[in-house]
């Protein structure tokens, strides 16, 4: 065999040798790209897929709210490795997302009209503004969007910020206004599964966090909590009665004297101080007595008293509390009962005095 020849045979095995690797490459490829699209495809994703699209193109704001997904997250804090809990949503028939009430009031009628266009039925429900409600003001505000196909349900929990520095959500109440737009009736909260009713069936308040750009893969780009765990525990706020607090200042008056709302303003401060306190040691508490009096009556602090009041359950009282309370200008100045019978502290804030 000559040179050339032998030449010619090694260039020959090499080019079969290339081109059998490329095929199997390729196979490989083909497979990978066949198992893509199946991970993703399921109905209730299209919705998602179909929402959060609207979302991105109208402005509207969305962040996912999906407890299965929210645990998933607090599980992998990588942001780059909560794109496989995308299949925690894909079995379900509801999925929860959430919006901040003042970007989606603007943004709310390019957001449904995108997605009527696509063939979906929106419905909302909407409370009065409790912040201007205590003035006899009845302004609706938006809490709740149900986009629908089909029996599958994305739901639109809305956070409206509060003074506090905290996010609330209404409750769906059977008497909130509602509008529909599409085919079929309003969604009505009695049919929601048990999972959803945490957002339906009573108000709740959450600390603010910071709401971060996520892809979850498979065309769907939203966003999600920093910190997914803080929408996990179910966290119950309390409204207060405004037509009732109405009803009493009309009766009574409200004392609005600089005295009185200085007085205001350190008892909101020392209730802000104990709150960050007591979270920090994990104590959980309520208002009492007259301060809880003061909320319920007036939605207000008693003006003419000079303490504030709080419980505790014994079994969360931790003697720490005594020096953490000291190191923060709160100095135990009374101390009553025993532990295992009528225990109560007494701390002083300038001229504030906190009975524990």
């Amino acid at each position: 065999m000559t040179r050339k020849a032998a030449r010619l045979i090694c260039l020959l095995a090499c080019g079969a040798a290339l081109l059998i690797l490329q095929s199997f490459v390729l196979q490989y490829l083909f497979r990978q790209q066949e198992k893509e699209p199946v991970q993703h495809i399921s109905p209730i994703w299209e919705v998602i897929k179909d929402v959060t699209g609207a979302a991105e193109q109208s402005g509207f704001p969305l962040f996912v709210l999906d407890q299965n997904a929210l645990q998933c997250f607090a599980e992998k804090p990588s942001l780059a490795d909560r794109s496989s809990c995308s299949s925690a949503l894909r079995e379900q028939t509801v999925v929860q997302f959430g919006s901040l009430g003042q970007f989606a009031s603007q943004k709310e009628e390019d957001f449904t009209a995108l997605l009527l266009k696509a063939g979906y039925r929106t419905s909302r429900l909407a409370v009065p503004n409790p912040r201007v409600l205590a003035h006899g003001l009845e302004v609706l505000i938006p809490t709740n969007y149900f986009v629908t196909l089909g029996d599958l349900t994305l739901h639109i929990v809305v956070f409206h910020e509060r003074p506090g520095n905290f996010w609330w959500h209404a409750a769906a109440a059977e008497t909130d206004r509602g509008d529909s737009n599409g085919t079929g009736g309003l969604w009505s909260a009695a049919s929601a599964p048990t999972s959803e009713l945490r957002y339906l069936r009573r108000g709740g308040a959450y600390d603010k966090v910071e709401i971060l750009p996520l892809d979850l893969g498979g065309g769907v780009r939203t966003f999600a909590p920093a910190r997914p765990e803080a929408f996990l525990e179910e966290q119950p706020f309390v409204e207060c009665n405004a037509t009732r607090a109405r009803a009493f200042h009309d009766q009574h008056g409200r004392d609005e004297s600089p005295e009185a709302e200085l007085f205001r303003l350190k008892v909101h401060g020392l209730l802000a101080k104990v709150q960050r306190l007591l979270d920090h040691l994990g104590v959980p508490f309520w208002i009492s007595s007259g301060t809880c009096l003061g909320f319920y009556r007036q939605c207000d602090v008693i003006p003419y008293t000079t303490d504030v009041d709080i419980g505790i359950f014994i079994r969360d009282y931790k003697p720490d509390m005594v020096s953490l309370f000291s190191t923060h200008d709160l100095p135990l100045t009374h101390l009553f009962g025993k532990v295992e019978d009528s225990y109560e502290l007494s701390f002083r804030d300038r001229d504030v005095k906190l009975d524990v």
